[in-house]
């Protein structure tokens, strides 16, 4: 059983107001066209299909992650709370000072790459869901969570900040930020092969009853690379400093991206084979400069 059934996690997503709702297709996806020139000339006609096009059943599945994806973290949530109580039973106690038990609040949390001695305050950003990849990063990466943790400790990576940065990059390039606008965020949002490979994956998970398991897994993805590319790059270059993991990070997204959009893959299984297969060029993390 996953850890969010277990404190009651995945249930917000079955509250009535959700049970049986219908999603239309995501507008900033159905504009999101290459335009050709029927679409200038004779712009009040129907727009052709290019095979993009979502289900209903993908539409539903891109909704109610959509709606997911927008829970806030909540103080006052006692299944917010718990999940961050496993947090740090799991992967912070025991620790140095230790957390005060009913706030959890310590500065120990800085040995998990958080800003803080509130980890919640790092939350706003990706909402409740940026806990949950943090969660499945450490639950699922037992055998790199020490390296984190030690690249961490040295002062030249923050594992939560860049679990959560990750979480906001991928929310915002699936259309799922807050007011998108086509016109101005086409380089940074998914085209729409990209998007529509998106929505078939989804689509499982939602009959498996985790419509998270896809977003978890490809954040986990995304993740995991941008740490080995900035560690190696560290090794080989040791004048680099926090403040240029940035483009490491960079590196990954685009290369992300890319191999999202070449082709169709009919399982995140696929694409992920494609995505980590290979060595990213340490060479392209570069120095930071204003």
């Amino acid at each position: 059983m996953d850890d969010d059934e277990e404190v009651g996690l995945l249930g917000h997503d079955k509250e009535p107001q959700t049970v049986g709702k219908r999603f239309a297709e995501p507008e900033s996806h159905r504009i999101n066209r290459k335009k050709g020139c029927k679409d200038v000339v004779l712009p009040c006609l129907p727009s052709n299909a290019d095979g993009f096009e979502f289900t209903q059943q993908e539409s539903d599945a891109f909704g109610r992650l959509k709606e997911r994806l927008s829970v806030l973290y909540t103080s006052s949530n006692k299944n917010h709370e718990a999940k961050l109580k496993l947090l740090y039973e799991n992967y912070l106690q025991p620790c140095n000072p230790p957390a005060d038990p009913v706030t959890l609040k310590t500065k120990a949390w800085g040995n998990l790459g958080f800003q803080g001695e509130d980890p919640r305050t790092d939350f706003r950003g990706g909402g409740i869901c940026a806990l949950l990849c943090l969660y499945h990063v450490c639950s699922h990466c037992p055998a790199q969570l020490p390296q984190y943790r030690d690249l961490t400790a040295r002062g030249l990576f923050l594992l939560a900040c860049s679990s959560i940065g990750c979480t906001f990059f991928l929310r915002n390039y699936l259309h799922m930020g807050e007011n998108v606008d086509v016109n101005r965020q086409r380089e940074g949002i998914a085209p729409r092969r990209s998007l529509k490979n998106i929505a078939r994956w989804i689509c499982r998970d939602n009959i498996d009853d985790d419509n998270l398991a896809t977003f978890k897994r490809l954040h986990t993805m995304i993740f995991t690379r941008q740490f080995d590319l900035w560690s190696s790059a560290c090794a080989s270059n040791p004048q680099f400093t926090i403040i240029d993991s940035g483009s490491a990070e960079k590196v990954v997204r685009e290369h992300f991206k890319k191999i999202l959009e070449e082709r169709d893959y009919a399982t995140v299984d696929e694409f992920e084979r494609e995505f980590t297969k290979g060595r990213l060029e340490t060479e392209k993390v570069t120095k930071f400069t204003f």
